[in-house]
């Protein structure tokens, strides 16, 4: 093996760490097998038999325990190690399933697939286009019949500007499809990281949202259309022209075909589609647009505004029930600019569903009815054990690179962040978790208080809003539990001018939470817990929450007296050795 290959492929050996924080020394690939399996894990790669070139996002499935993964963009995978005698079921959409001895992997060597059979398609010969109009508007017809599914799934997002990282994402959602469109994500966990380049920071602040859109059977919607929005050939043959553009035979075959829009300034996407041989099951379809001429993202701010996007949009499904889209990918070329200057950030987004029909048990906790990936994100410390059990595609030394600088330059490690005006809410975390070290301020009050109209404003109002997050996951039959003492930023407001002391009244209130949050865990560990038990126990809690603040404020008379908060203070010291009320502490709500 050439230096230069050995070098980028021990790269990709490196282990995952989902704590960006850190990156964890270099794994040889010249290990032995025996190494190997005393590190847990396995990494190949799997290529094109006939030139080398890696197979981007193929499946590969352990057949004995039914856990599997998908190859990154350079081919490679991991997956935990079994015994000699399990095997490997590798697919690739237009190649040969392959099914090889787990044991054949642990050389080092490629996986080589081969293609199956297909004709170029100035060999197949039609009495005239019919057939290929009537494949693209059956292959609708099939999306729309595939039932609903809810999955696991996996939201990974880089940002870059030329060779510059701007923006990571690394996420897991219940996501729920149905005829081909993503009508339900439901956040899990995850991490996210964005850094400063010169004076600006690039976000996709809702990318996952954006996919949510992609509604590929509507007439009009905030995407193009695409072709599988007609419902007969003579409305599709109208706006489109479809051609084959190879056609298989034999065992694994698919058909490909293109259609191509008739008038290349409509509102049209360029699409490929490839269906089972001489069936109208869809495995995948991508569509393209150059500067397209509709699509959702806007500019977060009025002095921007967004000069042109180049999209490419694809969706690979399983072969077998439940049908559902297996990897979804975005790749996103946007031009940015305001009065001063002009940028391009390219984007490229993967969602992978895993563990069909078997979801995340929910997490209990009282979201904001959207989408936005960064608010919902960035304010919950990373669950590590969690992020160490999922099994996402392997990444590229590209990437753990660009994660490495992204978590030394991260947004909220600078002063910028903290010290951002009204303007800059936005990029704010609408939650705080609780942390004896970092304590919230007037500044985390980002609520309003709602009034009749024309109703005069009160003297003084204060309102607080907490939760209770509790995360439920299982593992090898066992119920794992993490819990988060949350205040809600956008739920809580102090009208009109703050006390002085009003810092020292807020984290009071909050550390109020964190004790009936560690009432809780004694509960949540009790022997033989199960999901409805601790789904009761939270629900006991949270109630018991709320009234501890409810009579918090009202004798407090909301923080209007600093006299009135000692008793409270005294309780917090006691329970957990914090004194909100110390000298040089109070008054830094000045």
């Amino acid at each position: 093996m050439p230096d230069d290959q050995r070098r980028s492929t021990e790269q990709l050996l490196e282990p995952l760490n989902f704590h960006l924080m850190r990156v964890i020394q270099f794994i040889l690939l010249t290990i032995i097998p025996q190494y190997l399996f005393a590190q847990g894990s396995v990494i190949a790669r799997i290529v094109d038999a006939m030139d080398g070139h890696p197979l981007p996002y193929a499946t590969v499935l352990l057949l004995d325990t039914r856990i599997g993964t998908i190859t990154n963009i350079e081919g490679w995978f991991r997956l935990p190690l079994h015994g000699p005698t399990d095997s490997l079921q590798i697919s690739y959409i237009g190649y040969r399933t392959m099914r090889i001895p787990f044991i054949a992997v642990l050389d080092g060597s490629d996986i080589r697939m081969r293609r199956a059979i297909a004709q170029l398609p100035e060999a197949v010969i039609r009495p005239d286009g019919a057939d290929w109009y009537q494949r693209i508007v059956e292959a609708s017809s099939w999306l729309r019949r595939t039932p609903e599914v809810t999955t696991k799934l996996f939201f990974g997002l880089d940002s870059r500007i030329d060779t510059f990282p701007v923006e990571t994402i690394h996420s897991y959602y219940n996501g729920t499809f149905k005829s081909g469109t993503l009508t339900s994500l439901v956040y899990k966990q995850g991490n996210i990281g964005i850094a400063q380049k010169g004076e600006r920071h690039y976000v996709n602040f809702s990318t996952a949202y954006a996919l949510g859109l992609m509604d590929i059977h509507a007439m009009n919607s905030q995407f193009m259309r695409t072709p599988f929005a007609y419902s007969t050939v003579k409305q599709l043959k109208a706006d489109y022209r479809v051609e084959p553009i190879e056609i298989g035979e034999g065992p694994d075959a698919v058909d490909r075909l293109r259609a191509v829009p008739r008038d290349s300034t409509a509102d049209l996407f360029l699409m490929e589609v490839t269906l089972v041989h001489s069936r109208s099951q869809v495995l995948s379809f991508e569509l393209n647009c150059v500067n397209c001429s509709r699509h959702p993202f806007v500019s977060l701010f009025p002095q921007g505004w967004i000069d042109g996007i180049d999209l490419r949009y694809r969706q690979t499904w399983s072969s077998v029930a439940p049908f559902v889209p297996e990897v979804l990918e975005l790749d996103l070329l946007t031009t940015y600019c305001d009065n001063s200057f002009e940028d391009q950030f390219e984007t490229k987004a993967l969602m992978y569903t895993f563990d069909k029909g078997n979801p995340f048990i929910p997490t209990l906790f009282r979201w904001e009815p959207v989408f936005e990936d960064y608010r919902k994100i960035a304010w919950l410390p990373m669950d590590s054990a969690f992020m160490h059990r999922m099994r996402p595609p392997l990444p590229t030394a590209r990437q753990l690179r660009d994660h490495a600088f992204i978590a030394e330059h991260n947004i909220s490690n600078d002063p910028w962040y903290t010290q951002a005006t009204k303007q800059y809410d936005l990029l704010k975390p609408v939650h705080v978790a609780w942390s004896s070290a970092k304590r919230i301020t007037r500044h985390n009050l980002l609520g309003k208080a709602r009034r009749r109209s024309g109703a005069p404003p009160p003297m003084y109002d204060v309102d607080l809003a907490f939760q209770l997050y509790l995360d439920l996951d299982t593992t090898n039959g066992d119920l794992l539990h993490r819990s988060v003492a949350v205040f809600d930023a956008t739920r809580s407001y102090h009208e009109p001018k703050p006390q002085v002391w009003i810092n020292s009244f807020l984290n009071i209130a909050f550390d109020l939470v964190e004790i009936e949050r560690r009432r809780m865990e004694v509960k949540l560990n009790e022997p033989g817990i199960t999901v409805g038990r601790a789904r009761t126990i939270h629900e006991e809690h949270s109630r018991r929450m709320r009234d501890a603040i409810k009579r918090y404020l009202l004798s407090t008379k909301k923080g209007f007296d600093i006299s009135l908060l000692v008793d409270w203070n005294e309780l917090v010291k006691k329970e957990l050795g914090l004194d909100n009320l110390k000298v040089g502490e109070w008054d830094q709500g000045r």
